[in-house]
């Protein structure tokens, strides 16, 4: 079995800062380009205590992909749990979606630059169990407000590309191009991504967003 990384409490500290330097080597150079011997140098730690966690340096940029994924589900998922509105939820979700990238700059540069990879082709499979868990998780509040009519009956493979595509794109092209992710697109986005989804059933006007807790990690 591929291992992705060590799971050992006390050498956490010293998996996050081989990581922490990887990133900044595969964001600086590219996974093809960057080698072992950079990410030693930027982690300033030993070839044994990087294999002791890592076993390639693909197995590293696929850890790095998948923590960062599980981060940004977590957060995202924070705002449907329990949520009863569908306009806060839907909302909440593509504004949250917006500010995860707008705080977290590297590992989203770092997940558009995974994406379509061959170079992590090995991990495809883990990629998309992960995205699997999460979409299964999003879709089970989607379906519970569509039986209420207050989400529209659209197929599941349209709704993605609905509530996530253009803040998607928006995102990808301003961190390519190193301008800012701004709160004010996310309420934009927001409000967008609502008014194609919302039902026919009339709701309540809905009360600010819930303020979110950011995931402990």
């Amino acid at each position: 079995m591929r291992r992705l990384g060590s799971k050992n409490v006390g050498t956490v500290e010293r998996r996050r800062v081989i990581a922490d330097a990887a990133l900044r080597v595969f964001l600086s150079k590219g996974i093809v380009l960057s080698t072992i011997d950079d990410i030693l140098e930027a982690a300033q730690v030993s070839k044994g205590s990087l294999y002791h966690h890592f076993e390639s340096k693909e197995g590293l940029a696929a850890a790095i992909n998948i923590d960062a994924l599980q981060k940004l589900h977590e957060s995202l998922l924070s705002s449907l749990d329990g949520e009863e509105s569908a306009e806060r939820g839907v909302k909440g979700f593509v504004h949250g979606y917006v500010e995860w990238f707008r705080t977290h700059r590297d590992l989203g540069k770092f997940i558009f630059l995974v994406q379509g990879s061959e170079e992590l082709s090995a991990f495809a499979k883990d990629f998309s169990a992960l995205h699997h868990k999460f979409l299964e998780r999003c879709f089970a509040w989607v379906h519970a407000q569509q039986r209420r009519g207050a989400l529209r009956d659209i197929p599941r493979d349209i709704y993605v590309p609905i509530i996530i595509g253009p803040s998607r794109d928006y995102i990808r092209t301003n961190l390519r191009d190193g301008k800012k992710v701004t709160k004010e697109a996310g309420a934009w986005l927001a409000d967008a991504a609502w008014e194609m989804t919302k039902g026919a059933v009339k709701q309540a006007p809905a009360a600010p967003l819930r303020k979110r807790r950011e995931p402990l990690h």
